[in-house]
C-alpha cells in the first residue's frame, strides 16, 4: 500500500469516517418507512421481517470470506467493492417495484456492508498516527451510531414530506457520494504476496467451542438489536399511533443506548471481571427490556429501547474483548477475517485496548 502524507491519512481517516456514518443512514432508512413501505405493497409484519433477515443474512455469509479476501488483495480494493455494492443496492430499493425486489436490494446491501466494516477498521488503524488509535477507530464507529440516529429519526421524516421512495434515494446517492470520495482519497493497495489459509486451519477455528459460545452470545443481543432497531417504529406508529415525529424519536433511543453503551463498558468493566457473568447480564437484561414491549405503552417501549441499546453495546466490547484472547498465532489472520462474526465494536472506546489489553478466555470461558 502506498504510503500517503500526514494530510492524505487525515482525509482518508475522515472520508472512511463518513461512508460508515453514510451506510448507517441507508441501514436505518428502510426501517424508518416501515408504514408507508406496508402501506404501498399492502404487506405487514411478516413481509417487513423479511427484509431485515435478506439484510442480516447478507451480513452474516461475507464476513469471513471478506477477512480473508483482506488479507489477500489489501483492505482498500475490497472496501471500495463493499461501497459501491452498499450504494448500488440502496439506489435500488428506492426503485424497486414489488417488495421482493427490495428484499433482494437489502441482501445486497447486507453484502456490501460486510465489505466494508473490517477494510474500513483496517485502515482507520493502519493510517492513524502513535496515540490517536483510539480516537480515529471511535469516530469510525461512532459515525455509524449518529448516522442510523439520522436515518431512523431524520430520513423517518423526510419519507412522510416526500416519500419513502425519494428518501431511499437520497440516502443512496448520498452513500455513493462518499464511495466516490473514497476512491479519490485512498491510496491503492500493494497485493500480498504467500498468503495462504488452508482447511485444518479453518476448522480449528470454528469448532472452538469458546468462539461458538461468544457467537451465540453475541448473536442473541443482535436478535434484541434487530427487533428494537427494526419494528419500533413501526410498533409506536401501527400499534401506540404514534405520530412519525414522536415514534422516530423513541425508535432511535436505541442506536443512543448502543453508542453510549460500549465507552461505558470500558470505563466502568476492569480486568478482573468475569467475562462470562458480564456477558449472561447483558444477554438477561436485553431479554427483560425486550419483554416491556408487552406493557403496550409509550413509556415501556421509551425504556426498552434504551435498555436494549445500553445491553448490546455494553456487550459488543466484552464479547470482541474475549474473542481477541482466543487467537493463536498460526491462524491469527484467519481469526482477524472471523472476528467479523461478532463485529468491530471493541476499539469503539479508547480506553479498551487499556482494559482488555491482557485479557485472555479458557477453553472452557
Amino acid at each position: 500500500m502506498s504510503e500517503p502524507s500526514h494530510g492524505g491519512r487525515r482525509s482518508s481517516i475522515i472520508w472512511i469516517a463518513a461512508k460508515d456514518g453514510a451506510v448507517g443512514i441507508s441501514w436505518y432508512a428502510i426501517p424508518s418507512a416501515f408504514s408507508l413501505i406496508a402501506s404501498s405493497f399492502n404487506e405487514n409484519v411478516s413481509g417487513l421481517g423479511l427484509l431485515g433477515t435478506a439484510f442480516f443474512l447478507g451480513i452474516g455469509i461475507s464476513q469471513v470470506p471478506v477477512g480473508l479476501l483482506t488479507a489477500r488483495v489489501g483492505p482498500t480494493k475490497i472496501l471500495l467493492l463493499g461501497s459501491f455494492l452498499s450504494s448500488f443496492s440502496s439506489l435500488a430499493s428506492g426503485l424497486a417495484p414489488t417488495l421482493g425486489y427490495i428484499v433482494l436490494a437489502r441482501f445486497a446491501f447486507g453484502v456490501g456492508m460486510g465489505f466494508i466494516f473490517i477494510p474500513g477498521l483496517t485502515l482507520t488503524a493502519t493510517y492513524s498516527k502513535a496515540g490517536s488509535e483510539g480516537f480515529n477507530t471511535g469516530l469510525y464507529i461512532g459515525s455509524f451510531w449518529v448516522g442510523g440516529i439520522v436515518g431512523i429519526f431524520g430520513w423517518g421524516l423526510l419519507a412522510g414530506v416526500i416519500g419513502w421512495r425519494y428518501s431511499l434515494l437520497i440516502s443512496g446517492a448520498i452513500d455513493l457520494v462518499t464511495s466516490v470520495m473514497l476512491v479519490a482519497f485512498l491510496p491503492r493497495d500493494e497485493i500480498t504476496k504467500g498468503f495462504r489459509i488452508t482447511i485444518p486451519d479453518l476448522r480449528k477455528l470454528f469448532l472452538n467451542n469458546s468462539l461458538i459460545i461468544l457467537a451465540v452470545a453475541y448473536g442473541s443481543t443482535q436478535v434484541g438489536l434487530l427487533l428494537s432497531g427494526y419494528f419500533t417504529v413501526y410498533y409506536l406508529q401501527n400499534g401506540l399511533n404514534l405520530s412519525q415525529v414522536l415514534a422516530g424519536l423513541i425508535g432511535s433511543l436505541t442506536l443512543v443506548g448502543a453508542l453510549v453503551g460500549s465507552p461505558l463498558a470500558g470505563k466502568l468493566y476492569d480486568k478482573s471481571s468475569p467475562h462470562t457473568r458480564v456477558i449472561l447480564a447483558s444477554g438477561l437484561t436485553c431479554a427483560l427490556a425486550l419483554g416491556l414491549y408487552a406493557t403496550n405503552s409509550v413509556y415501556g417501549a421509551a425504556i426498552s429501547t434504551i435498555i436494549t441499546g445500553l445491553s448490546v453495546g455494553f456487550q459488543q466490547l466484552v464479547v470482541l474483548s474475549a474473542a481477541r484472547g482466543l487467537a493463536q498465532l498460526r491462524v491469527q489472520r484467519c481469526v482477524d477475517g472471523s472476528r467479523g462474526l461478532f463485529s468491530c465494536f471493541e476499539l469503539f472506546n479508547p480506553d479498551a485496548q487499556e482494559v482488555f489489553g491482557s485479557s485472555e478466555l479458557t477453553p472452557g470461558i
